[in-house]
């Protein structure tokens, strides 16, 4: 995932907000991957016709005329490029594939020490990957970061866990993210 200067990182989107969002995403791949035998390229009339695939085969979604089909396309996609899940030309992952085709790789042991489901571990595997660039070749793995600070405190309100993520630059440096963790215990003990 690229960012560019001054925004933030994200791996949703605002007018795609869910309670199911797993099954709903396992709705939306097999309607994509079948769009896409239809349709090889994501243009304008692709989307259009996505979107009204999808509001055909499923009720995921309210209906209103006022929509405009293509943005509301590029919309219910975004988090699945975010995700790994499909390209930005919207043609799906191998991850993607298996994940509907239920042929999910075995959990390792440390995956099954999570205790999660199979649906679960596709995202801990994807956002295990996720790197967030900035405008140059500079990353960091926000999800990695999250693990490393999580496992070191407990009961962190979720304003100090995302102003933890969100203060962390590309160019930070793997030792000046471990001090960023470390200088958090002053927070943690109330200092």
């Amino acid at each position: 995932m690229k960012v560019s200067n001054g925004s933030t990182f994200n791996l949703g989107d605002t007018s795609f907000r869910r309670k199911t969002l797993l099954d709903d995403y396992k709705t939306l791949l097999p309607i994509l991957r079948k769009h896409n035998t239809l349709f090889p390229n994501w243009n304008n009339d692709s989307q259009i016709a996505y979107y009204q695939e999808v509001m055909a085969e499923t009720d995921l979604f309210e209906r209103s005329e006022s929509d405009d089909p293509a943005k509301r396309s590029r919309t219910l996609t975004n988090a699945l490029i975010k995700s790994g899940l499909i390209n930005d030309k919207r043609k799906l992952s191998e991850v993607a594939n298996n994940w509907i085709d239920d042929k999910i790789e075995n959990f390792d042991d440390l995956e099954k020490a999570l205790g999660i489901s199979k649906d679960n571990l596709v995202f801990f595997r994807q956002f295990i990957k996720l790197r967030v660039y900035d405008n140059s070749n500079n990353y960091f793995y926000p999800f990695r970061v999250a693990l490393k600070f999580l496992t070191k405190y407990q009961n962190v309100p979720e304003t100090d866990f995302l102003v933890l993520l969100h203060s962390i630059s590309s160019n930070n440096s793997e030792q000046s993210i471990s001090e960023l963790i470390e200088d958090y215990s002053e927070v943690a003990s109330n200092n």
